[in-house]
């Protein structure tokens, strides 16, 4: 039987100098290219669903989703993508 990778997108902020807050997103699709040639190349794309959120308030979680930050009713999905390695 085939395993299905599991990916998470995981964050950490500097909450005004006070605290750090933390969140997690789970990656619902994307991908991986590496060429053993070439390391440097290496590309990674993840995709992940703004509704997902994972943080330790329920009213933190909602504030993010708002349209304050992330407007999770306009955009409900996000991408990740390298830019370099």
């Amino acid at each position: 039987m085939p395993s299905t990778p599991t990916t998470q997108v995981t964050w950490q902020v500097n909450h005004m100098g006070f605290s750090m807050l933390e969140g997690q997103f789970g990656a619902s699709g994307g991908s991986i290219t590496i060429d053993p040639a070439k390391p440097n190349a290496t590309k990674v794309e993840v995709n992940f669903a703004i509704d997902q959120l994972s943080v330790t308030a329920a009213p933190f979680a909602g504030h993010l989703k708002s349209k304050d930050f992330f407007d999770a009713a306009t955009y409900p999905t996000a991408k990740f993508v390298s830019t370099r390695s």
